[in-house]
């Protein structure tokens, strides 16, 4: 059957299989629809490889995002905010990975990534009957380098180690 979620002033909300319920407690309203729940978006792939040798391959790859006027639904629907959109939601990501799997007698394999990302995040901000308009921006350039090794230990076992390290400048 089809039920509503009732919600309330204090950010609960119930949940009812009621067609259409009639004793809803004070100050609340039915939610039947998830609107705003639209936005618009690009995106873009894109890898090329080479293999180098026989044991060698290299990568590069881009993945980019573009979106505006993402709505926050938990924050309106709630009508905590009669606007909170994110604009824009801006996001590219850039790696190069690099493997070799016959490096020496006792590294079986080698895989190493090379990446930098960018993120752009802004926000919209109206509360509920307020007048006042609050614009925010964040960005967020990570790079990070991750190195792995194979290694055979024995017939059938093999020893996995490396290490990852990002660097994030926040502004």
């Amino acid at each position: 059957g089809k039920g509503y979620d009732i919600q309330l002033p204090s950010k609960k909300f119930l949940i009812t299989s009621q067609e259409d319920p009639k004793n809803l407690p004070e100050g609340a309203w039915l939610v039947d629809k998830l609107v705003p729940t639209n936005w618009q978006e690009r995106n873009a792939d894109i890898k090329l490889g080479y293999e180098i040798s026989k044991n060698q391959n290299i990568s590069l790859a881009y993945q980019g995002v573009r979106q505006q006027d993402v709505p926050r639904y938990d924050k309106l629907a709630t009508k905590e905010f009669d606007k909170f959109l994110f604009d824009p939601q801006n996001r590219d990501l850039v790696y190069i990975n690099y493997t070799n799997n016959q490096l020496s007698n006792f590294i079986n394999a080698l895989r190493l990534s090379l990446s930098y990302h960018s993120q752009k995040e802004g926000q919209k901000q109206q509360k509920a009957k307020s007048t006042s308009y609050k614009e925010v921006n964040d960005i967020t350039n990570s790079k990070g380098v991750s190195i792995q090794f194979d290694s055979s230990i024995g017939k059938i076992q093999n020893l996995i180690y490396g290490f990852e390290v990002y660097h994030d400048d926040v502004d």
